[in-house]
């Protein structure tokens, strides 16, 4: 019974309003009521025999004791109609009460039960569970019966997890009115459910907290799924990592005088991306496309890449053709990054004069900037068939020249402080 009473007092909560203190018991409703039938009596008394005493002949015959057996009568039928007007709006009060409270049920029922993820009623000072919907038996493995007015340290795994979320979430709703978690709870088999929870501030009186409303989510599945999903992307990465490989070693054995060439380029672009505090998804996809941003060249004959002399204009047209078929070998391939856009931006320039689309600014994607630094500094700074190395400096001295014309600034600025601030030295490949 006193169960059942605390239920009861939580629903008559979601009726208590500003509107109560015009409660049909109130005893100014039938006073009134009284009242004009008291002035209206009283006055029909004392007219009516003033007005036969006035014309009555025989007058000897009227007294006061009449008048006041009248008034008096008057008097002693008011506090009849009193009472009766009292008990009668009482008696409707309550039935309305009743009806209203048995309609807050029902909506309450009916809402609770339309919703996917389990939702608890709770008492704040007690932690007893008060309702809890289908959901909630649900993803707990209790019955309704089992979980009302029982405390909530039944779901939690154990006495310590219990005390911590009360010790958690307390000073949370009593600031803000939710609190959000995510925690460890417990089926009633014994199985550990990992669980997202929203607790919230269901009304307040006299400012304490007169109910909360836990909503909980079982992301056990969903977090399985996320774990199994990112290890079969790491093995496709890997494997991508496996087949890209081979096709660089495919194009360095064909022009052995590039040999490291596209190593040293994504070791670099890497260091660049890093130094831009870009994540660590994007570092990943820039070091693997500056690994295959020259794959276009299997295409160009083994004698114009290794030529020692100076190329012709169709040798040179020839070579410039590498971005467009790199973009066409890569374009089908399923990546997480943009490999084959990539490949095709990393000679574009950001004033337009680079190939093969003539790109400006923004039109070219922040990692085929990066990249484009990259392959320059590295292709000046080797030995090349038709001339032997310029040097890091002069590298560093034309990006420098060509920041926010040909390259972008942002990284240039990177780059020249990985060289020139923190001794940043091309990898030997």
């Amino acid at each position: 019974m006193k169960s059942e009473k605390r239920r009861t007092d939580f629903y008559s909560t979601l009726l208590d309003d500003k509107n109560n203190d015009k409660s049909f018991t109130s005893w100014t409703g039938p006073l009134k009521i009284v009242l004009i039938y008291a002035i209206f009596g009283t006055a029909w008394i004392v007219i009516s025999d003033w007005l036969v005493y006035e014309f009555y002949s025989e007058r000897q015959h009227m007294n006061a004791p009449q008048t006041v057996k009248g008034i008096a009568y008057i008097v002693a039928t008011s506090l009849l109609v009193y009472w009766l007007a009292y008990r009668a709006r009482a008696r409707v009060e309550l039935e309305i009460k009743a009806k209203q409270l048995k309609s807050a049920q029902e909506l309450i029922s009916a809402t609770l039960a339309s919703v996917g993820e389990a939702v608890l009623v709770i008492d704040p000072s007690t932690r007893v569970i008060l309702e809890c919907n289908k959901a909630a038996e649900d993803i707990f493995g209790y019955t309704k019966e089992e979980l009302i007015n029982h405390s909530t340290e039944m779901i939690h795994i154990d006495r310590k997890s219990f005390e911590e979320f009360g010790k958690n979430s307390e000073p949370v709703l009593a600031e803000t009115g939710i609190y959000r978690a995510a925690t460890l709870m417990k089926r009633k088999n014994g199985n550990i459910i990992a669980t997202e929870n929203v607790v919230s501030v269901m009304s307040k009186r006299l400012g304490f907290m007169s109910g909360v409303v836990s909503v909980v989510r079982d992301v056990t599945e969903s977090n399985r799924a996320k774990e199994n999903l990112k290890r079969a992307l790491e093995q496709v990465r890997n494997a991508l990592g496996v087949t890209i490989q081979v096709m660089v070693s495919t194009i360095e054995a064909r022009d052995p005088y590039t040999a490291g060439h596209q190593q040293r380029v994504a070791h670099l672009a890497r260091a660049v991306a890093g130094e831009m505090a870009l994540s660590q998804e994007r570092i990943d996809g820039i070091y693997m496309m500056g690994i295959v941003h020259d794959i276009g060249k299997i295409s160009i004959p083994a004698e114009i890449l290794a030529k020692p002399g100076r190329l012709t204009d169709v040798e040179y047209a020839l070579v410039k053709e590498h971005p467009r078929i790199g973009y066409d070998i890569l374009k089908d391939v399923e990546s997480p990054w943009p490999l084959a856009e990539v490949v095709r931006q990393h000679h574009e320039r950001m004033d337009g004069s680079g190939y093969p689309r003539n790109l400006k600014g923004e039109e070219i994607l922040l990692e085929a900037r990066i990249m484009a630094v990259a392959d320059v500094i590295e292709s000046m700074a080797s030995h090349r068939p038709y001339r032997p190395s310029l040097g890091i400096d002069a590298a560093l001295d034309e990006i420098a020249s060509g920041s926010g014309v040909l390259y972008d600034s942002d990284v240039v600025e990177a780059v020249l402080r990985l060289f020139r601030e923190k001794g940043y030295v091309l990898p030997t490949v």
